[in-house]
């Protein structure tokens, strides 16, 4: 059975690795509180923050007329969309605390338009509220996991 090239060489280069850092060869493959494994609620906020995102994408030509109030609101949530959307992936990586300040500051800015700038409908302004608390959802979620494990511990 042919192997790719090289293939041995870096096997060994990740057995040698896993036993520095993880003290046994399977260390870095799912064992015991990997640094590879993701808590299911991780891919729960990022998926969630993803899919709010491509909602406030497809919301502008659904819900938003084209007058001068319902461009304004929906330029606002594209570029929050923008954000969330490269939080979101980054959350679905591995909990981080930076992604996670996006994900909320995106979802508390998405509120406070809801409530303080005009739209054209109440509908659209539901819209905004609704969205945003989703993605402090998904922020509080990302924020409250514990971060991955670093790659090198320290000597004991």
């Amino acid at each position: 059975m042919s192997e790719m090239p090289g293939r041995d060489a870096s096997d060994r280069g990740h057995r040698r690795t896993a036993l520095a850092v993880g003290g046994r060869a399977g260390a870095g493959d799912g064992a015991r509180g990997s640094w590879t494994t993701l808590p299911p609620l991780a891919r729960l906020g990022g998926g969630l923050a993803l899919l709010v995102s491509a909602w406030l994408l497809v919301i502008q030509w659904g819900l938003l007329p084209f007058s001068h109030t319902g461009r304004a609101t929906a330029i606002r949530g594209l570029v929050i969309a923008i954000f969330v959307a490269v939080a979101a992936l980054r959350q679905l990586a591995g909990p981080h605390m930076v992604a996670a300040a996006v994900l909320g500051v995106g979802g508390l800015l998405l509120v406070v338009f809801g409530f303080a700038f005009p739209h054209v409908s109440a509908a659209a302004a539901a819209n905004d509220v609704s969205c945003g608390v989703l993605l402090l959802l998904a922020a509080a979620v990302g924020a409250a996991l514990p971060r991955h494990r670093p790659l090198h511990r320290a000597a004991r």
